[in-house]
């Protein structure tokens, strides 16, 4: 309908929408072909419009993108979007564009294995979440950065906050993100020399 009508902000958030699906069951390179053209399309002048909707589309859809290059190993393209996510949401200071745009960043520099450089971004998106009770986005985010935490030795709560991590995914609206806190959980335990609790977590 989007493009039936011309209406280039629509489609960004339309795209965005199929994008994250196709992501979702592992069609990463289905879901970057769906989600460049309408990015590439969005005048400047609207990228910044939210169209009556509760989230930023540009912001959104660029935040997918960079997503899906992750798992591709396009590492540097997904910055480059992710960054200008950024730069639009702090333009328009809208708590939603801000948590996905540091939260993106985090996840980037996560699987570059660059962990030290993904607290700063994570911690940032997590204090957004909470700050605007976006319980969802909280969780969220706790696995990654409990687990960078962990694994680079920096101030933290160690497992604990790790296992409350991957408990928080058991909630509804979180199942999906449950598989990679068990990860995080079981990579975790192995830094920290508790290997039942690793087998534990792998095992689950």
């Amino acid at each position: 309908e989007a493009r039936r009508i011309g209406d280039a902000l629509l489609g960004a958030y339309a795209a965005a929408t199929v994008g994250r699906a196709l992501a979702v069951v592992g069609r990463y390179a289905d879901a970057v072909s769906e989600l460049i053209p309408p990015i590439v399309a969005l005048p400047k002048a609207r990228a910044q419009d939210r169209a009556g909707l509760p989230f930023v589309p540009s912001v959104f859809a660029r935040c997918q993108l960079g997503a899906a290059l992750i798992e591709l190993g396009r590492f540097g393209e997904a910055l480059r979007h992710v960054d200008d996510a950024l730069t639009i949401a702090r333009t328009v200071d809208e708590a939603d564009a801000l948590f996905w745009a540091w939260y993106s960043i985090g996840r980037i520099s996560v699987a570059r294995g660059m962990l030290s450089e993904a607290i700063d971004p994570l911690e940032r998106a997590r204090e957004i979440a909470s700050a605007h009770n976006f319980p969802v986005y909280y969780r969220m985010t706790n696995p990654p950065l409990a687990h960078a935490r962990v694994v680079t030795g920096a101030p933290g709560h160690g497992l604990p906050a790790l296992r409350a991590a991957a408990n928080g995914c058991r909630e509804k609206y979180q199942t999906r993100n449950l598989t990679p806190a068990l990860l995080n959980l079981a990579e975790g335990a192995v830094f920290a020399g508790d290997a039942p609790e690793a087998r534990a977590a792998s095992a689950e």
